[in-house]
């Protein structure tokens, strides 16, 4: 079941952190939980969670998607509490105005949605995929195909084959982009990534569309390329 929930954040100067305030709210529910299932999570080979945070007028909107029971102990620990605390030079207290579950699904569920053609992809965090032990802030629907695939394995022991992510990747048509680079900053460390919108189409057999269309849903809910437990990599699709 993959679980996904908006939490309403109020709007706080986190000038004074040398860190992104995502990075420093992945931190904090780390810091909440049981010693044992706080390890188990930053052993695991893959995040079982990813989240971002997203800017609005009046509050920022943090997105948290669990993959299994192992990751849904973020939104557990998350919704024991009525306020975040994080810590800069001085302490932060950001109060939860507002909890929206927006998706509660199986993959089974997922599969069955409805196909489309067209999809808008944006990019609403800092996105970079890790190539050769160095990150690249650069867009590649193979790159996000295989971030998919390697969740869908580690999680749910499931992928696709070299074949299906060829197939795909010729389905898919980029009708429109505007990308730019900006970093993310963790412990004042620099990672630069891509934000922005990308439209794309697919085309040719259907079966082929199908899988395309599982895979780019699933993009918005992992997340793809590096960091997504902590703010990266995270997608809005339609």
């Amino acid at each position: 079941m993959l679980t996904q929930i908006d939490y309403y954040l109020e709007k706080c100067d986190t000038s004074d952190f040398y860190s992104e305030e995502s990075a420093k709210i992945h931190g904090f529910l780390l810091d909440k939980m049981d010693d044992g299932v706080a390890a188990a999570i930053h052993n695991s080979k893959i995040n079982p969670f990813s989240l971002f945070l997203a800017e609005a007028d009046k509050y920022n909107i943090l997105r948290v998607t669990s993959y299994n029971e192992l990751g849904y102990n973020i939104i557990s620990t998350l919704n024991s509490f009525n306020e975040i605390s994080l810590i800069g030079n001085n302490t932060k207290k950001i109060k939860i105005l507002v909890k929206n579950e927006v998706f509660n699904k199986t993959l089974n569920e997922i599969k069955i949605l409805p196909l489309k053609k067209k999809f808008n992809m944006a990019f609403i965090t800092p996105t970079a995929f890790k190539q050769y032990e160095m990150y690249n802030p650069v867009f590649s629907v193979e790159s996000i195909i295989k971030s998919v695939n390697s969740k869908l394995k580690e999680f749910f022991n499931e992928f696709l084959s070299e074949d299906d992510i060829s197939k795909i990747c010729r389905s898919v048509i980029v009708t429109d982009f505007n990308l730019s680079v900006k970093p993310f900053i963790n412990d004042s460390i620099k990672i630069n990534g891509f934000v922005g919108n990308v439209k794309i189409n697919f085309k040719g057999k259907e079966d082929i569309i199908s899988k395309g269309n599982y895979i780019f849903r699933l993009a918005s809910l992992f997340g793809v390329g590096v960091k997504t437990g902590m703010g990266m990599g995270g997608i809005v699709i339609n």
